[in-house]
């Protein structure tokens, strides 16, 4: 408000510098869409290249926030960050550049929205601007966790707090980061970094936080305090929706919420939350966020509708850069074919959930996707490879070749090595 006063009444550099001020600020508060009906006069007047194109980002960042179509996102995001000024210059900070990116990730363009974050972490370096750094790495680990890079994301969190940072860009992190601990089955660790920082007890009111406490609602439910875990991801989603964030694409607590609402047998209610989430992330069309949605609607109405959905989902995901999510709809698509009889289908989805979820280091799906793919007669690749390798054809006990421990497991096929591996 302060800044609103202070803008001059008449049009000129220094007003269009602080109304696209004014815009970028007005992101990390939950009246963000008052403060911007108020300044909607001043930034209709910038004429200034550099800052329409700052106010241009902002504005790609919102229409991701309300579900507008993502190839409108998209679009926008790249005329943002089009002439480059936006990721060459640091000197009042790079919020705009940081929310053209994020809106061009959610939109599916992923390969352009990490370009944009490198240039912002060379550019940061370059005029020794820690700060800049710490919210570009931020950044970068929302983007990696998206993408399934769970070890990349735990990397970039990991090295802010090393800095000593212990403004926005460490506590935005800490949500990514938890995110991450989450995946890969290390909750004692994602506990302590919640008990130690900004996610501990109440979570200040600022968009920037709504993720970390979408986070910690995930932890909750991964405890199996799904009540408590719950009603954090739902005091999160109404904090969006009281900002007029919508969208699946920015904080999907809908789907979060679906699937604890499942778990707890509130089916009716759950039914309630996918419809509303799929719906939505349909509207916004990028194929990692619809793919995702019908991945839990999917997994909420069953029956022979869900293999529909699911095998929609894996056609969606498998060409969007969102790997874990992948996993994850590659493990329910094989349970719903298995209710349907298509044993080796359920085993293809079983493998392949396995793998990827190995290769992204997310071990809880590891052990889910490895279970199932036992269960179903499955052997996976790499320890039915063991077996042959070990000559396997020598019975258990036979001395010299063949006689190994690891062959007499594998011609007892008793699983041990297969699980392992897993």
């Amino acid at each position: 408000r302060v800044a609103e006063r202070e803008l001059p009444k008449s049009a000129g550099p220094g007003r269009d510098r602080l109304a696209a001020r004014i815009v970028e600020m007005a992101c990390f508060l939950p009246d963000r869409e008052d403060i911007m009906r108020r300044n909607a006069p001043a930034v209709a007047a910038i004429d200034t290249p550099e800052m329409v194109a700052r106010v241009r980002a902002v504005e790609a960042h919102d229409a991701m926030l309300v579900g507008a179509p993502a190839e409108e996102v998209a679009e926008l995001a790249r005329d943002a960050l089009a002439a480059g000024a936006l990721t060459t210059d640091t000197s009042e900070g790079s919020v705009p550049a940081f929310l053209a990116c994020i809106a061009l990730a959610a939109a599916g363009d992923a390969a352009s929205a990490d370009s944009g974050i490198d240039r912002l972490l060379v550019t940061a370096r370059r005029r020794g601007s820690v700060v800049a750094y710490a919210a570009a790495l931020s950044v970068r680990a929302r983007l990696r966790l998206a993408r399934g890079d769970l070890k990349g994301c735990e990397a970039d969190a990991v090295e802010i707090a090393a800095g000593g940072s212990e403004g926005i860009a460490r506590h935005y992190s800490s949500g990514w980061l938890v995110g991450s601990l989450v995946a890969q089955g290390r909750l004692e660790e994602a506990e302590e970094e919640v008990r130690h920082g900004i996610l501990g007890g109440d979570v200040p009111n600022l968009m920037a936080l709504n993720s970390g406490l979408h986070a910690r609602g995930r932890l909750r439910i991964a405890e199996g305090r799904i009540e408590e875990g719950l009603r954090d991801v739902i005091a999160c989603g109404e904090r969006q929706e009281r900002a007029g964030a919508i969208s699946p694409a920015d904080v999907p607590w809908r789907g979060t919420a679906a699937l604890a609402l499942l778990a707890l047998g509130r089916t009716e209610h759950a039914r309630e939350m996918s419809a509303a989430h799929s719906a939505l992330a349909e509207a916004f069309g990028a194929p990692a966020v619809v793919g995702a949605a019908l991945r839990i609607r999917g997994l909420v109405v069953g029956g022979p509708e869900a293999l529909r959905l699911l095998e929609h989902s894996v056609e969606l995901l498998d060409g969007a850069p969102a790997r874990l999510e992948l996993a994850h709809a590659q493990l329910a698509l094989g349970r719903a074919r298995q209710a349907t009889g298509d044993d080796e289908g359920a085993r293809r989805s079983f493998a392949r959930a396995r793998e990827l979820a190995e290769e992204l280091n997310a071990t809880p799906l590891k052990a889910e996707a490895m279970t199932a793919l036992l269960a179903a007669g499955g052997r996976p690749r790499r320890a039915r490879a063991k077996c042959e390798g070990a000559g396997a054809v020598d019975r258990p006990g036979r001395k010299g070749m063949g006689g190994s421990p690891q062959a007499a497991r594998c011609a007892h096929g008793d699983g041990r090595t297969a699980r392992r591996d897993a």
